[in-house]
């Protein structure tokens, strides 16, 4: 199983945004198209993001929550694998060990947490998973929704499915 968690806790440094239902459903199709099992959204925003997703999807189990840590209370650390796409200013503050994402082996099964765009993901602890970042020409930052793109399609390539 494949889950991608959107950590989008900045949604208010997004002046003029595109419709939240609209971003919705472009994550949506873009994620079911390798395979993704479970989109979990990360939404503590005065927006709820979330709440405009009309979710109806059979093959695409959708789940929301205010934070992070309260999706940890349902889905521990401990029994699951956890894959963190962090931007590489950030991931370079951590004292712990970092995966560029060209040389990553991802698992079979995996939770992908990606975002915000622009903060890093709630402090965790050094053990809590893969902390894996995407080098760029010019370090510069992708946003959430392409980072997890390029993130999915490197693991089709690798894994073959």
């Amino acid at each position: 199983m494949v889950t991608v968690i959107f950590h989008m806790t900045d949604w208010e440094q997004f002046p003029g945004s595109d419709n939240p239902r609209s971003q919705m459903n472009t994550w949506c199709q873009n994620i079911k198209a390798f395979n993704v099992n479970k989109l979990v959204m990360i939404d503590k925003t005065e927006f709820k993001l979330g709440q405009y997703y009309k979710h109806n999807d059979t093959d695409l189990i959708f789940e929301r929550y205010d934070s992070i840590s309260d999706y940890f209370i349902d889905y521990p650390i401990e029994t699951n694998k956890y894959v963190f796409l962090e931007l590489k200013t950030f991931i370079n503050n951590f004292d712990y060990i970092n995966y560029p994402l060209s040389t990553y082996n991802h698992p079979e099964n995996a939770i992908y947490v990606v975002g915000p765009d622009f903060s890093s993901i709630e402090p965790l602890d050094e053990s809590s998973g893969d902390w894996v970042y995407i080098d760029t020409p010019n370090n510069m930052a992708l946003y959430a929704h392409a980072a997890i793109m390029i993130t999915l399609y490197d693991r089709s390539l690798k894994i073959k499915n």
